[in-house]
């Protein structure tokens, strides 16, 4: 099988925060301004950017979402979170089935995000763009990858959680 779950989350936000670090050409000194070398139009706007950014920081909290609703404790095996502990004072079992189909559908959702965001990467002044827009939207993005990988502990030996994590979109 691949890596274990929470190493899976703590690689989507190294991924995410190396975008803000990485790829891309030298930053323009304050006053200059990017000049298009040639007619044709550019690979990425700002706008556009900021849409690819902002699908990102969806995707985290997108998987917030689902590990709020399906976590919890990991259950013995034959529990299920429907028949799990559920009383006050114990902690309800985790829904690792569900949680692995609501990120499989979350993930085959993203690819087209992951697609376009790969694309820019292959020109400097779009990736730029792009990592301005992911640099503005990073705030958080520590605690939400913090909740994610707890959210994903109750089901972290399970192999089918484990599949859809490898399938986590990654720059």
């Amino acid at each position: 099988m691949g890596e274990d779950v929470p190493a899976a989350v703590r690689r989507l936000a190294m991924c995410f925060l190396l975008l803000l670090a990485a790829c891309g050409g030298s930053r323009p000194r304050t006053g200059d301004s990017v000049q298009a070398t040639d007619a044709a139009a550019p690979i990425l706007d700002e706008q556009e950017a900021a849409t690819i950014a902002g699908g990102f920081r969806e995707v985290l909290e997108a998987m917030a979402v689902v590990v709020r609703a399906r976590g919890g404790k990991a259950c013995p095996a034959g529990v299920d979170a429907d028949s799990g502990g559920t009383d006050a004072g114990v902690a309800r079992c985790a829904d690792c089935a569900g949680m692995a189909a609501d990120l499989r559908t979350l993930f085959d959702r993203a690819d087209p995000l992951v697609a376009r965001a790969r694309e820019v990467r292959s020109d400097a002044d779009a990736s730029r763009l792009l990592d301005e827009a992911m640099e503005q939207r990073s705030a958080g993005v520590p605690a939400l990858v913090d909740e994610i990988s707890r959210g994903l502990l109750g089901c972290a030996t399970d192999p089918e959680v484990a599949r859809v994590m490898e399938r986590m979109p990654v720059l």
